[in-house]
């Protein structure tokens, strides 16, 4: 187990720079010449977000209740048998980890377009679960 505030600090940073590329996406039309590339770029940001988020909620679930989870799916069923999440969070979060799995293997422009849209949501849930962690 990492500890805990390390990992959560790292994930501080990481959910801050997914924001910034988040606010910069927002503001661009799909016919500006630097979306596709700040598209790639919110969808880097995710990538690492979700690696980092998930590690934390396994290293949450290790210190606070000594379960021992290793792999994202488990983790976030844990976190939804300890209480932490409810089920509709769960299927978010498993909605974002099937993006998340995608993601090395997406050359297609419609397919980034969506992970990137939904990139707001999954944003919003890991800083909400992450305020959480004590």
């Amino acid at each position: 187990m990492e500890d805990l505030s390390k990992r959560l600090k790292v994930l501080s940073g990481a959910l801050s720079h997914f924001e910034e590329v988040l606010e910069i996406f927002r503001t661009l039309s799909t016919s500006d010449i630097i979306h596709m590339y700040i598209r790639d770029s919110v969808i880097i940001r995710f990538e690492f977000s979700v690696d980092i988020f998930w590690k934390c909620l396994k290293d949450y679930l290790e210190k606070e209740h000594k379960i021992i989870v290793v792999s994202p799916r488990s983790v976030f069923k844990e976190c939804l048998n300890q209480k932490f999440i409810d089920a509709k969070e769960l299927k978010i979060l498993e909605n974002m980890l099937c993006d998340r799995n995608d993601t090395p293997y997406t050359y297609d422009e419609g397919v980034a377009e969506e992970i990137a849209k939904h990139a707001y949501d999954y944003f919003d849930l890991m800083s909400d679960i992450k305020s959480k962690i004590k």
